[in-house]
């Protein structure tokens, strides 16, 4: 994992996730364990992770707080800290296939 060795080695990055609370495409390609189980709709907190490897995690859950946190870890990162900006979004259930692009070869 990039964050724990970053703290390890003490390289200090910036990591944004995009975090909208789904995993892609259950819903359509595996629609009896999404109805059963719920499976696509799985997440987890990544900032919380960070803070347990010993970075920065920043949640952010509106789009105001998205300087905010840019310029957090921009100072976390100038104090030689590793950041993590976690970014909720939506649950979005649409996925792109790219048909055109799955023909074997």
């Amino acid at each position: 994992m990039e964050i724990e060795t970053a703290v390890r080695a003490e390289i200090p990055i910036t990591t944004v996730v995009i975090n909208n609370l789904t995993m892609g495409g259950y819903d359509t390609k595996m629609p009896v364990a999404m109805a059963k189980y719920g499976v696509g709709n799985q997440s987890g907190d990544y900032a919380g992770v960070a803070q347990a490897l010993g970075a920065k995690g920043i949640h952010v859950k509106e789009v105001a707080g998205i300087g905010p946190a840019l310029e957090d870890a921009k100072r976390a990162n100038a104090d030689g800290q590793v950041a993590v900006i976690e970014i909720r979004t939506r649950q979005e259930t649409r996925f792109s296939d790219y048909p055109d692009l799955m023909v074997p070869a």
